[in-house]
Formats: structure tokens, C-alpha cells, sequence
């Protein structure tokens, strides 16, 4: 499998030090049990608090009118495919998307509120011809037993996660 967690915000999109682990622990938990899904994707939509940035103001109205349709579900069956992109409520982006190294308390509320959002929304994803969704929450809530028990740790996982992922390649 192929997992990639995003992070969005009106004005940032990409990778985070804490959330994006998520798809690299699914990648890793995937080699010793079978999920049914070959890629999964996830982008965590963030509010901003504040005003926008001067010329963004467009953007940010869109992307904050969007989160009103979230959270959105795609299972591509012909691609083993699963895609969603959904609000998070860990917090406002200015609070949560903070550089800096990562936190094992942010993950595990990022990880919870995942498989939280997967298990309220069950009885929609079970109409998905195909979606191994028992199997894939299964993967998911897994992972809650391979975040280390401190910051420091988390970041040796990071990495070693990272250099198995570029050795693969």
C-alpha cells in the first residue's frame, strides 16, 4: 500500500512533521496485514482563524465555504484506490500547523480523529461496491500501537520510517 496524509489550510498544503506519519505507519503496517486498499490518500482541511493574507482573500473564502461539504469519501475500485478529505477539529491551522519537530500527542489525536471519522461514517462507506472497509479500520486503528511513548522517539520512528521508504525506492 501507498498512503499519503496531507494537511490543508486556505494558504498551505503539503506534508507535516506530526499528521503526514500517519501514511507512512499505514505503509509500514500494511506489509504484515492485508488492508484491500492499494493507495490511500487523506488531505486534513484546517480553519483559519484571523483574516487572510492580502490578495488570498478569494481563496480563502472558497476553501472555507468548502469545508461545509466535507468530509468527502472516494473509493476508486479499478485503482484500489481510497481518498478522503475531511475538517479536522484538532484546532485552527494557525494553533495545530506550528513547525517544528513532531508531537506524539498531536499524532495521536490526528490518528483518532481519522479512524473516528471512518467509524461514524461506516454505514455510507459499506454502500462503496468493493471497499474493504473492515480490513482497512482495522489497519488503522492498529497504528495507535506503534506510536512511541515520547517526542524524541517519534521523531527516531520519523526517520527510520522515511530511510525504509527511500530504500524501497
Amino acid at each position: 500500500m501507498k498512503a499519503h496524509v496531507r494537511i490543508a489550510s486556505y494558504d498551505r498544503y503539503g506534508g507535516h512533521s506530526s499528521i503526514s506519519i500517519i501514511g507512512d505507519l499505514l505503509e509500514h503496517a500494511a506489509k504484515r496485514a492485508e488492508s484491500g486498499v492499494a493507495v490511500f490518500e487523506a488531505t486534513v482541511c484546517f480553519r483559519t482563524a484571523g483574516r487572510p493574507k492580502p490578495t488570498l482573500e478569494g481563496r480563502y473564502s472558497e476553501f472555507h465555504a468548502e469545508l461545509g461539504s466535507l468530509p468527502r469519501f472516494r473509493w476508486e475500485p479499478a485503482k484500489g484506490r481510497f481518498s478522503i478529505r475531511y475538517e479536522s477539529h484538532l484546532g485552527t491551522a494557525d494553533d495545530v500547523l506550528r513547525p517544528g519537530p513532531p508531537s506524539t500527542a498531536l499524532l495521536q489525536s490526528a490518528l483518532l480523529e481519522l479512524t473516528g471519522l471512518l467509524s461514524d461514517h461506516q454505514a455510507s462507506l459499506r454502500r462503496k461496491p468493493g471497499l474493504p472497509l473492515a480490513a482497512f479500520l482495522e489497519l488503522a486503528l492498529s497504528l495507535q500501537k506503534m506510536i512511541p511513548a515520547t517526542d524524541g522517539d517519534l521523531d527516531v520512528l520519523r526517520r527510520e520510517l522515511s530511510d525504509r521508504r527511500r530504500a524501497e525506492r
